[in-house]
């Protein structure tokens, strides 16, 4: 139970929870508007020009630039008073970068695994009724991921991390499915699992296995080399079963 312990005091958790609070409250309000799932994606694609590119920018710049630039802050000596001149913005930001994490993770769970694995018979209603829980659930798991997970290194070092076990495993899926006719979905599945390799990369992983000599980097690149080579083989030894065409039926 030691790992359970934290810094955060009654003011601190206060604020957790009174923004948890009102970000229950805020969706209740909101849920009135919601007829169907494109207004529960894509605010039934109702935004304008600037308040949509507002939102894409505050999505991209809120977390990482708060975190990375306020741990730098502390670790290194810089003051960073750019970020409390514009603090507000940046706390708006940060609240639509978990948003939008939430909401894209609860979407592809729900319309990329469980529709399909159900024939795709799912109503609208279900679909957005089990988006809704799989966003509660992420939450839950990021909040206990957060007070058990010792970081043991920078945040910007862990994100890139994170980010490579998809980005690796798609980045062959993506080139050899696009430039190689002789790609299968055997070998994606393959490429996809080979980008796995990059939590070598987080720190604790590293002192387990004693690959303390290994640079992030070096894992990064090994793991994208992996993910090619088992993309390739993966697709001569598995290939997909072509469907004849109507021609070739003749």
């Amino acid at each position: 139970m030691s790992n359970l312990t934290s810094n955060f005091g009654t003011l601190d958790w206060a604020i957790v929870a009174f923004y948890l609070l009102g970000t229950v409250i805020i969706g209740l309000y909101a849920n009135r508007y919601i007829q169907n799932l494109s207004d529960y994606i894509v605010a039934g694609r109702s935004l304008r020009s600037y308040l949509a590119i507002a939102t894409m920018v505050g999505s991209e710049l809120g977390l990482v630039t708060v975190m990375y630039s306020a741990q730098k802050g502390f670790t290194g000596g810089f003051a960073a008073f750019h970020i409390g001149l514009i603090g507000a913005g940046l706390l708006a930001a940060f609240m639509s970068t978990h948003d939008s994490y939430l909401l894209c993770w609860a979407s592809v769970l729900t319309h990329d695994v469980v529709a399909p694995a159900t024939g795709e018979t799912m109503s609208t209603r279900a679909r957005l009724t089990l988006s809704r829980v799989f966003i509660g659930l992420i939450g839950v798991f990021l909040l206990i991921w957060g007070l058990l997970y010792d970081l043991g290194q920078d945040l910007w070092d862990y994100l890139l991390v994170t980010g490579a076990i998809y980005f690796t495993g798609a980045f062959a899926l993506l080139f050899l499915g696009l430039y190689w006719k002789r790609a299968s979905t055997a070998g994606a599945y393959l490429a996809l699992i080979a980008g796995l390799t990059s939590v070598l990369g987080l720190v604790p992983v590293k002192k387990a296995l004693g690959l303390e000599g290994l640079s992030g980097a070096h894992i990064g690149l090994g793991t994208t080399a992996l993910a090619l080579i088992l993309m390739g083989v993966g697709s001569l030894l598995f290939p997909d079963k072509q469907t004849p065409t109507p021609k070739q039926e003749a």
